[in-house]
């Protein structure tokens, strides 16, 4: 019975151990594809870095041209900033002499009362435009006429006069108007030339010497431009500007004057400074009050100024809304190239703890099958030994049968085989307990490999 139970007991161990290594052998199976799985995921994180360096590349530029764009910005600012206050201050300075337009007197006692006087045509200084440069001669050669009001006729003229004297409103001056065409000059009445530069043509035949005295005269009387020829506005008025300017030229200085009144006594000359020389009358000296004419040419080109500051102002507000724009549009892309990078991020770093989570399983599955052919092959000596102990015992049995019976056989042959029978028992216990060891650990490491395909499998299923 011995005999046949340690056979038995060796049967199954041999059993045991061939499950075992069908076990062990399935393990390495899954450790390789998990492996496997592990390579092609390690390949998919290397084209997640090659993205996220694409992606990094054009976030810094789109960080770059935010940056332009904020300067831009900020340029298209300051620019329209100091537009403005320079419109500002052209505006201040236009209104500041718009005010010197505004007269106190009796002009402005009759501007006031445009409505009731039906022919009272405004300011001259607004109607008559003067060649730009020749304000001051222009003005001192007009002389009050410069500051007068224009009207259409004697009797407008009048009806103002009475006026002023009904309000004791002061005096005024007043440039009558009359029918067009009337008073025009003749060819013998107009001998300049096109206006230019108040003096060019006297400071090129100036000399030293009484000699060339005459020749300069002759010079300068061909080439000095008349004050009506530096003079524009309605027809009406300008015959009565023409009245009041005849045979009065424009030259440089007043030496220019000298020679030219003395060359030609029958006309008057005005200096670029103002100063009025005749053959009769002569009146100029230091700088004084601006003339009306003056005044009005300078808030004309304030107003002018104005006018193209303002194009300007509205072309830089222009330039900022579109800067504005381009910042807005930059910033939204370098947030969303941002936000797509941290993503990126979060998903190779999540990619990366599963990579090494997989990594570590497929460690842990090879040495797993590495530690259970190890117990295999120490269950498969210890199942060697268990056979040759039962086939020695049986051999024993057979010897002890063939023996002739003695009346008191030896007891200390069956203690002897008792003890042997009880180490074979105990050997194919520890051969049990080593089987059924590695059984557990071979269904533990089945699990984790199945937990390692599934992981895999689904990873596969996520990034497709």
């Amino acid at each position: 019975d011995q005999v046949n139970a340690a056979r038995g007991r060796a049967a199954s161990a041999q059993a045991e151990i061939g499950r075992l290594a069908a076990s062990r052998d399935e393990a390495r199976e899954r450790a390789v594809a998990a492996q496997e799985e592990y390579e092609q995921l390690k390949a998919e994180v290397d084209g997640l870095d090659a993205e996220d360096h694409e992606l990094g590349e054009r976030y810094d530029s789109a960080r770059s041209a935010l940056s332009a764009a904020e300067a831009a910005l900020t340029a298209a600012r300051e620019a329209a900033t100091t537009a403005e206050r320079e419109r500002a201050a052209l505006a201040a300075r236009h209104d500041a002499l718009a005010l010197g337009l505004r007269r106190k007197d009796g002009t402005g006692a009759l501007l006031a009362a445009r409505d009731s006087l039906s022919g009272l045509l405004g300011p001259a200084a607004e109607l008559l435009t003067v060649t730009p440069g020749y304000e001051i001669p222009v003005a001192a050669a007009l002389g009050a006429a410069a500051d007068a009001i224009a009207v259409a006729d004697p009797t407008t003229a009048a009806e103002a006069i009475r006026l002023l004297r009904k309000q004791d409103a002061g005096r005024a001056a007043l440039l009558l108007a009359g029918p067009p065409g009337e008073d025009e000059p003749g060819p013998q009445a107009r001998s300049g030339t096109a206006p230019g530069v108040p003096g060019q043509a006297a400071a090129e035949g100036r000399g030293t010497d009484a000699a060339d005295r005459s020749v300069r005269t002759a010079v300068s009387v061909g080439a000095v431009p008349h004050v009506i020829d530096l003079v524009s506005g309605p027809a009406g008025l300008l015959g009565a500007v023409r009245r009041l300017v005849r045979d009065t030229v424009v030259v440089g200085t007043l030496e220019d004057a000298e020679d030219l009144v003395a060359a030609r006594p029958a006309l008057t000359a005005v200096t670029a400074e103002g100063d009025v020389l005749g053959a009769h009358f002569a009146h100029g000296g230091s700088a004084g009050a601006p003339s009306l004419l003056e005044v009005q040419a300078s808030v004309d080109e304030a107003a002018a100024d104005l006018a193209e500051l303002a194009v300007r102002c509205e072309e830089l507000t222009g330039a900022q809304r579109l800067a504005t724009e381009r910042r807005a549009e930059c910033a939204a892309l370098v947030e969303e190239l941002g936000e797509r990078r941290r993503a990126a991020d979060r998903e190779k770093s999540a990619v990366s703890g599963r990579l090494g989570r997989l990594s570590g399983q497929a460690r842990a599955a090879a040495g797993e099958a590495e530690r259970t052919t190890a117990a295999a092959a120490k269950a498969q000596e210890a199942l060697e030994r268990a056979t040759a102990e039962a086939e020695e015992l049986a051999e024993r049995l057979l010897v002890a049968e063939e023996a002739p019976v003695q009346e008191e056989p030896d007891t200390s042959v069956r203690d002897r085989l008792a003890a042997d029978g009880a180490n074979a028992r105990q050997t194919e216990m520890e051969a049990r307990l080593q089987v059924r060891t590695h059984e557990e650990r071979v269904k533990g490491l089945a699990g984790r490999a199945d937990a390692l395909d599934r992981g895999a499998r689904a990873e596969r299923e996520a990034r497709a």
